[in-house]
């Protein structure tokens, strides 16, 4: 099978999170798979019209207009879309106090909604990082194929936002992005109410 990863340039050499993420999928993959790695340029669109043949599009990425382009590539192509699922964008909250224009902040909220109750119905498969995901791309798509692979914890087991502990044992509360501003602030107010201070 030929994958080709696309839509986030510079995996898997940059230190993000998605890097490590899409690094481990890509070593994973080339065992017994032809890897290629692409980035998210008009230049990488035309090289993959000109490979041979490619069986699966592997798409990162957090906008729609890009999840609708690499959709109609791969029915030119006669590719499969699986989708790396990681964020619910509708969750994020655009006026969390940062300067942003106005016509950013709603791109960003039809982008967001765009993107959780529309892009599933443009994937052939997805990997969910949780069942919340998970879920959710099965309610817009019923006929999804879905892998879950989990990061370290499912954000499903946090949604309510309370201080007291869902889980009953400890475990360790993340925010992987500056942009979920209500999860930020549980964080603060945990801290606060903490014996840690």
């Amino acid at each position: 099978m030929n994958i080709v990863f696309v839509g986030l340039n510079g995996v898997p050499n940059r230190k993000r999170a998605a890097d490590a993420r899409l690094g481990a999928f890509i070593q994973l993959l080339s065992e017994s798979h032809e890897v290629t790695v692409m980035g998210a340029s008009p230049l990488d669109a035309v090289r993959i019209l000109r490979m041979k043949h490619v069986d699966m599009l592997h798409v990162y990425c957090g906008h729609y207009l890009q999840i609708l382009f690499y959709w109609l590539l791969s029915r030119i192509i006669g590719a499969r879309v699986v989708y790396q699922y990681v964020e619910y964008r509708s969750a994020f909250h655009w006026d969390n106090g940062r300067k942003k224009k106005w016509l950013i902040k709603q791109y960003q909220r039809l982008n967001g909604y765009l993107c959780d109750h529309y892009g599933a119905r443009l994937w052939d498969g997805c990997i969910a990082i949780s069942d919340c995901l998970r879920d959710r791309a099965l309610e817009v798509n019923p006929r999804l194929k879905v892998l879950k692979v989990t990061p370290l914890c499912d954000i499903q087991q946090f949604e309510q936002n309370t201080l007291s502990n869902p889980v009953g044992r400890p475990y360790i509360f993340y925010c992987g992005n500056q942009e979920y501003l209500d999860v930020a602030e549980t964080i603060q107010k945990a801290y606060d109410q903490s014996i840690l201070k």
